[in-house]
C-alpha cells in the first residue's frame, strides 16, 4: 500500500470515529455537532474563568450551558464551586444536589458537598487550587469492557 493510499485510510478511520462520537454525543445531549462543539469550547472558558477565582463569569458561563443542557452534571457541579467561591452556600448546595441527583456516583460533588457543608455561614469556600478532574473519562479508563458495552 503506498504512502498516500496509507494516509487516505487512516484519515477515513479517523473520520469515522469523529463520526461515531458525535453520534453519540447527539443521541445523549439531543445537541447537533456544532452546537456541542460550541457547548464543550463555552466549559472550558466557564472552567478557566472557576479556577481563576473569576466566579461571577463562572457562574454565567455554566449558566448558559444549562439553557441548552439542562442536566449537565458537570456544569451544575462547578455552579456549586463558584457559588460557594462567592459565599452563597445555599445556591452552592442546590447545584451540587443538583449533580448528585443526576449522577449519584458523581464523586467531585459529593466531596464539594461536604466542603460546602462544612463551611460557616458567610463564610467562602477556600481554593487552594482547584484540582481539574475528568470524572468520566477517569471512570471510562478505569473500565473501559464495561463503559464501551454500557454506550451501546
Amino acid at each position: 500500500m503506498s504512502l498516500t493510499a496509507s494516509r487516505a485510510k487512516l484519515g477515513r478511520k479517523g473520520r469515522a470515529e469523529v463520526d461515531e462520537f458525535y453520534d453519540v454525543a447527539r443521541k445523549g445531549t439531543g445537541l447537533s455537532r456544532h452546537e456541542y462543539r460550541d457547548s464543550a469550547r463555552q466549559f472550558d472558558t466557564a472552567f478557566g474563568s472557576l479556577i481563576n477565582g473569576r466566579f461571577r463569569e463562572a457562574i454565567d458561563g455554566f449558566n448558559r450551558i444549562l439553557k441548552f443542557q439542562p442536566n449537565h452534571v458537570q456544569s451544575h457541579g462547578n455552579l456549586g464551586l463558584a457559588y460557594a467561591g462567592l459565599a452563597d452556600r445555599e445556591s452552592a448546595l442546590r447545584h451540587l444536589n443538583r449533580a448528585i441527583e443526576l449522577n449519584p456516583s458523581y464523586e467531585p460533588a459529593i466531596e464539594n458537598r461536604r466542603a460546602v457543608q462544612a463551611l460557616l455561614p458567610g463564610e467562602k469556600l477556600q481554593f487552594d487550587g482547584i484540582r481539574e478532574i475528568d470524572f468520566y473519562a477517569d471512570k471510562l479508563r478505569e473500565s473501559p469492557r464495561q463503559s464501551r458495552a454500557a454506550a451501546k
